[in-house]
């Protein structure tokens, strides 16, 4: 599944907020501070972030630092393709025991990619913090890639691919993201292109998911009613035996601001016209970031006012917005 980085980053409220969500008849551990937060590493260079919520509920995301923007054009799509493969079972556990497993919990097990991050998301009651994080940690380390499964998760990926080309709106946005960021690792859609996933075979898969899943290339978000030495102890069990390894140099070179504007007219068979206007705001920016994020706010909120005004012409969709990236921030005004 592909979701945009302004999706990602709405996505931490959201599971605070459904971890938040009462269950009936179930006791509520609350820690002594509402929506607490803090951070700290184990030794192998893993990264935890733990957010404290007055919840019956866990939610635990791993994010690994890897997507669409380590990829080659060789291997475009391939952290997609992982995502789906990593749910195709373990040393441990076939796919059908994974999801027994996670529904006999009555818990809630997902997957996305990004063009910066992959992430894994599995949510259930506290009670099953532990469960949570073998599982997780099953997923993430001990695949096993069987190959008798590889053809059909590969067409589970391109139907996806397919699903997105019927849409207007993806192909005018893959095709704006590509000028925007040509001659960059960004360049591609982070879903995938028919013909590369087709062509994947294990051993580069495995080559790519070597180089990239290891624990110190990995962030792990807890949100839930779990206090940090807890967290720390079982996160420690499940995860601290993974050894590091090198991390992976970054493809370069990062998008960067054109050196004039430009613009670019395509004709599509859509009904509609859409206007995007893009900025890419360099990473020397970042200290400066939280104020880009407000100039986004003012004019969205200016944007939808002249939308809704009586005598405005009729636009079915006006915004703006800053989302982030690993090396860039950007700032997009759509219409």
């Amino acid at each position: 599944m592909r979701l945009k980085l302004t999706l990602r980053i709405a996505l931490l409220p959201l599971l605070a907020a459904a971890c938040a969500l009462p269950v009936q008849g179930a006791p509520i551990a609350r820690p002594e501070t509402l929506d607490a937060r803090s951070t700290f590493s184990l030794q192998n260079g893993m990264e935890v972030l733990l957010i404290q919520t007055p919840s019956p509920l866990v939610a635990s995301l791993v994010l690994v630092k890897a997507g669409g923007s380590d990829e080659t054009f060789a291997n475009a799509g391939v952290s997609h393709l992982l995502e789906h493969i990593l749910f195709d079972g373990t040393e441990r556990r076939t796919k059908e025991e994974l999801f027994r497993e996670v529904y006999g919990m009555g818990g809630y097990l997902n997957g996305f990619t990004s063009e910066d991050y992959t992430g894994y998301i599995l949510m259930a009651h506290a009670d099953f913090l532990e469960k949570i994080f073998d599982i997780q940690a099953d997923i993430l380390f001990h695949s096993t890639f069987d190959p008798a499964k590889l053809d059909v998760t590969k067409d589970v990926v391109i139907e996806e691919i397919r699903q997105g080309l019927t849409s207007p709106a993806t192909r005018e946005s893959d095709a704006h993201e590509a000028r925007l960021y040509r001659g960059t690792s960004y360049e591609h859609p982070t879903i995938g292109n028919e013909l590369i996933i087709r062509g994947l075979s294990r051993d580069e898969i495995l080559a790519y998911y070597r180089a990239h899943y290891i624990p110190n290339n990995m962030i792990l978000v807890l949100i839930g009613p779990v206090d940090q030495q807890t967290a720390r102890e079982k996160i420690q069990q499940a995860f601290g035996a993974v050894a590091p390894r090198p991390l992976p140099a970054r493809l370069t070179p990062t998008p960067a601001p054109p050196d004039r504007p430009e613009i670019f007219l395509e004709e599509t068979q859509a009904t509609r016209k859409n206007l995007t206007l893009s900025l890419i705001v360099p990473r020397s920016e970042r200290d400066r970031y939280p104020a880009w994020e407000v100039l986004a706010g003012v004019l969205d909120d200016r944007l939808q006012r002249a939308r809704d005004r009586p005598d405005a012409p009729r636009i079915l969709k006006l915004g703006a917005g800053f989302s982030l990236h690993r090396d860039f921030g950007l700032l997009q005004v759509t219409g």
